[in-house]
């Protein structure tokens, strides 16, 4: 598995603090305070942002604890409004149908309603729980899995802790009773689901990965919270609260060899006591982080920064204050910041990153928003391929290149700094192979090809 490249020009990296970042590389968008905005939830079938949390108006759209962003205003969502405001802490989708959770009384006012689905057209209950809210929400084969922060709980008068799961008829306890203490999330990696939570009797942070049958650990225990974790790269992230005892960091990846967690490149910390990491999202073949932190791989870094598996770069210091959730669409990251924006005080809505005339401390340029260009714009050769296959850019330009099975396991990753490279293919297996190539000015590539005995 190797990368051989035509005309291998040096790729010289500069570290330039850039103290200030204009003001044209944020976009505020105005909407609910955003201490009301619980989750920020990008859904990239339709492109929208959907916003929860505790509000009744989105701009001057009435919201009822629900707002839907097209990318150019709030719209209305079209969902009825409960005639008590509801408390949305999540939102996710299952059998392409809306989920959302939360503390309401629902539209016939007789009982809280802790799980609803939105179909398009009407609202329906389908889980009631005695005592919390569910945090999060995940579809495993065609199941959902919702976790709450409260640890023991009923739903629907079922007896659970902390994660339940409904086939579409009925909800069964998944039998983590060590997250006594709640789970605060869960993803999905390579169809199996993770979840995060504490144990009340020690107040450590674990993850644990569902085997079908149990739960066991994953990484060593962590001795401070885990705020968030995502998965990229086809490998796992966590962002979490430390204190200025632990070399770490607040966003740690999962060695999956000596199933242990590590500092990915200097790791990021706060220059005081505490930091913290509480955002993730993934966008153009980078990951973009957001929390209350000032260093990222040694680097100046305030609040927000990226990760390209390789090197942090900051995005400036244009928040004021820590943004606390982010959520990414195929062209878009999104922040729901505390209280200032671009220091001004803004007490509304969420800001958008959109690069413009920005040069990061990496001295990459964001000119744009990245594009996503259509696999037929990029032809590997040969295809079906032997022995290598060969990639053309239309320009010249730093980039990474990542390649996948068709079990989506990572196979390469790589990067470069010329416009034809080679990708060496001769050890892998006869099958379907899928790239996807992130460069520098921003561009996404995306396809597959063939390789053949």
């Amino acid at each position: 598995m190797q990368l051989i490249s035509k005309g291998i020009f040096p790729l010289l990296v500069f570290l330039l603090h850039i103290p200030v970042v204009q003001a044209q590389n944020w976009l505020h968008h105005p909407g609910s305070t955003p201490l009301s905005i619980y989750r920020l939830y990008g859904d990239t079938v339709t492109d929208k942002v959907i916003a929860v949390g505790a509000f009744e108006m989105a701009g001057n759209i009435p919201a009822q604890g629900i707002a839907v962003w097209d990318d150019t205003a709030w719209v209305p969502s079209g969902i009825p409004s409960f005639a008590t405001s509801p408390n949305y802490y999540s939102v996710g989708k299952y059998n392409n149908d809306y989920v959302f959770g939360g503390s309401f009384v629902d539209w016939s006012q007789a009982d809280p309603g802790y799980v609803v689905r939105w179909n398009g057209t009407a609202f329906d209950s389908i889980g009631h729980l005695r005592t919390g809210g569910a945090y999060s929400f995940q579809q495993l084969g065609n199941d959902l899995i919702i976790s709450t922060n409260w640890g023991r709980d009923t739903i629907n008068g079922v007896p659970f802790y902390s994660i339940a799961r409904w086939d579409g008829v009925n909800w069964y306890d998944m039998g983590l009773g060590q997250f006594n203490g709640g789970v605060y999330g869960t993803l999905i990696h390579r169809n199996q689901l993770y979840a995060y939570g504490r144990s009340a009797t020690d107040s450590l942070s674990y993850l644990h990965k569902f085997t079908g049958n149990g739960w066991q650990p994953v990484g060593q225990h962590l001795n401070a919270i885990i705020e968030t974790f995502c998965v990229f790269n086809d490998e796992i992230y966590l962002g979490r609260f430390t204190n200025g005892n632990d070399m770490l960091g607040s966003v740690l990846k999962l060695d999956t060899i000596t199933n242990t967690w590590i500092s990915p490149g200097g790791g990021v910390h706060g220059n005081y006591v505490l930091s913290n990491v509480t955002g993730m999202a993934v966008m153009g073949g980078k990951l973009y982080v957001s929390g209350g932190f000032e260093l990222a791989g040694g680097v100046p870094a305030e609040d927000v920064c990226t990760w390209d598996g390789t090197q942090w770069c900051s995005l400036g210091n244009s928040l004021t204050y820590a943004p606390r959730h982010c959520a990414a669409l195929d062209s878009a990251v999104f922040f729901v910041p505390n209280l200032m924006f671009d220091s001004v005080p803004s007490t509304t809505g969420f800001v958008e990153w959109v690069g413009g005339s920005y040069t990061d401390t990496c001295g990459f340029l964001t000119t744009s928003l990245p594009e996503v260009i259509q696999e037929q714009t990029l032809l590997p050769v040969p295809n079906p391929a032997a022995d290598r296959v060969q990639f053309t850019l239309p320009e010249h330009t730093g980039y990474r290149v990542f390649i996948t099975n068709s079990l989506g396991q990572m196979i390469l990753s790589s990067a470069g700094h010329e416009s034809v490279f080679f990708v060496e293919v001769g050890n892998y297996a006869s099958g379907i192979y899928f790239y996807h190539i992130a460069t520098d000015e921003g561009k996404i590539y995306r396809g597959s090809f063939c390789v053949s005995e």
